[in-house]
């Protein structure tokens, strides 16, 4: 049975300054925007109010309530049809203002029934911000690389947005830079490719002609097999690439940001992290074993250094 929802967001935008043209004059903060406005997005009643309420705020933002109607059967499914009205308001305001409008908080209330809070405001799937379950491990001494001309700008780069993933407050932004970073070292240079065999479209492996006995074994074509490589190297489960690469594709605008879609956006965010560490020390030229060590609280989804140190007493024993 469908009922009627309300799904109401506090959202934040700074006021313009006007700055004192006369001594004893104060800095005043506008408000850009008008005291309200309704639309209608999606089929769906949208409309936007001053905020008053509990929460506080400093004189330089306007807080505002963003409130979209939703018909639905349950809390969820509400908060998910309001999901495109939402985040389309505070897109656009965002690129309007050139400035991020963070969601203070939202609320689920059945009309005429009781409401329903969804969570802090990083529970919007955009805005998630999940507290980090790693443990960083930093040994003295410390030594400083100073000559940074030794390795490569793929290196560097990937550096780069190692550093970019680990400033960000958000979940998704966490996966696209840590994602562009792990890519980048992939598809180095230096990354060697173990060959593999022959794979007929009947799914069975060949590793040698069976006319001239030659080798078949090759290096895997395709950025995808070389992205899976990769990350098995760094002792990442095949599932779980699978998973992490499918996720990605929100990148090039396939799939939306739904509360459904992101549920597991934190636990890939935390087998990238522990990966993209020991990607980044071989890269440097730092034994696994030393620090910086990152581990992942994840109990089937685990990256651990036995991974390497097994496969190297393998390769002693054979």
């Amino acid at each position: 049975m469908y009922n009627q929802y309300s799904v109401k967001s506090i959202i934040k935008l700074g006021k313009s300054v006007i700055y004192p043209k006369t001594v004893g004059d104060k800095i005043r903060f506008v408000s850009v925007l008008p005291e309200e406005f309704d639309v209608t997005i999606g089929g769906n009643p949208v409309q936007m109010r001053q905020y008053s309420g509990p929460i506080s705020f400093p004189p330089n933002i306007d807080p505002r309530s963003l409130v979209v109607y939703v018909n639905a059967e349950t809390v969820i499914e509400a908060a998910e049809l309001a999901l495109d009205a939402t985040e389309w308001v505070t897109d656009y305001l965002a690129f309007s203002f050139a400035s991020p409008i963070p969601i203070q908080t939202q609320q689920v209330e059945l009309i005429g029934g009781s409401e329903v809070n969804i969570g802090e405001p990083m529970d919007i799937p955009k805005f998630r911000s999940t507290e980090v379950h790693l443990q960083i491990t930093r040994q003295d001494p410390f030594t400083m690389i100073d000559r940074p001309e030794e390795f490569s700008e793929n290196m560097r780069a990937a550096l780069r947005w190692y550093h970019k993933g680990l400033d960000t407050s958000y979940d998704v932004d966490h996966f696209i830079f840590f994602w562009i970073s792990l890519e980048i070292l992939a598809k180095a240079d230096d990354f060697e490719l173990i060959p593999t065999p022959f794979r007929h479209s009947c799914g069975h492996e060949i590793h040698k002609c069976p006319a001239c006995n030659e080798s078949l074994l090759r290096p895997p074509p395709g950025e995808a097999a070389r992205v899976a490589q990769f990350m098995r190297q760094l002792g990442v489960s095949d599932d779980d690439t699978k998973s992490i690469r499918n996720f990605r594709q929100v990148v090039h605008g396939k799939g939306k940001l739904t509360l459904a879609g992101t549920r597991d956006v934190d636990q890939y965010n935390e087998i990238l992290r522990a990966a993209l560490n020991l990607a980044l020390k071989r890269a440097l030229g730092i034994p696994d074993y030393e620090p910086p060590i990152v581990s992942t609280s994840l109990r089937s989804r685990n990256i651990h250094l036995n991974y390497r140190r097994s496969n190297s007493i393998a390769e002693k024993e054979s």
